[in-house]
């Protein structure tokens, strides 16, 4: 992403520009976050909600907020699964299961989810 203010090119996740110090709109820090897991499945469980997974490029724990990139919907995560054990927390590089309060027709096979702060 390019700083509206300098035009430099501003690394990921930073909530201001490195270049000229000016901060990012709130919607420019959040379009600048860089992808916690890119879906590669996801399954609907009646009465809990839906369980995407993939690879963390991110840690994550159960309460932390996700959103959609292409559908703009922000989750919280209910659970996280790792090798059929349930977790609190996930790192960088695990593959898991991540339990969202999310109708499946909204999740997309190749979504990327970002973490919210």
């Amino acid at each position: 992403m390019k700083c509206k203010f300098c035009g430099a090119e501003i690394e990921m996740d930073s909530k201001f520009c490195q270049y000229c110090g000016k901060q990012l709109s709130k919607e420019d820090a959040q379009n600048n976050l860089s992808t916690l897991m890119t879906i590669k499945d996801s399954m609907s469980i009646t009465g809990r909600g839906t369980v995407v997974s993939g690879l963390l490029n991110k840690n994550v724990k159960v309460g932390d907020t996700v959103r959609n990139k292409r559908t703009n919907m922000s989750y919280q995560v209910y659970g996280i699964e790792i090798n059929r054990r349930l977790m609190k927390s996930a790192s960088q590089n695990d593959i898991c299961g991540l339990l969202i309060m999310a109708n499946k027709n909204d999740i997309n096979t190749g979504d990327e989810l970002v973490l919210v702060e």
